[in-house]
């Protein structure tokens, strides 16, 4: 179910460079609140377009209206854990989509 019209942007964050910020944290000195992100944006009818050229599968898409308070658009600020931990997310969005399909496609008859 898509809420909104899909030109709404989210910054999305592959699972693999949020656990190397996670070791960068352990193995530094000091505490802090750090935000870990991708660090870019995508528009949700663009990762939609991108989720159906890497599954080679349409998509049945429900429409809804957009749900009350939803942020229009989010974007993370990765500058202090690149400045503390010297973390820089690894992973493309799409090479995480990538990814995601081939782990999900072994798995799944």
């Amino acid at each position: 179910t898509l809420f909104g019209d899909g030109t709404q942007t989210r910054d999305f964050t592959f699972v693999g460079d949020i656990a190397e910020a996670n070791v960068l944290a352990m193995e530094a000195s000091g505490s802090a609140v750090i935000n870990v992100c991708g660090g870019s944006r995508i528009s949700l009818n663009d990762l939609l377009d991108l989720l159906q050229e890497t599954s080679g599968r349409p998509l049945r898409i429900e429409r809804k209206p957009a749900a009350q308070g939803d942020a229009k658009h989010t974007l993370g600020d990765n500058s202090l854990a690149q400045r503390v931990l010297g973390f820089k997310p690894q992973t493309t969005l799409a090479e995480g989509v990538v990814a995601q399909w081939r782990w999900l496609s072994q798995r799944e008859p």
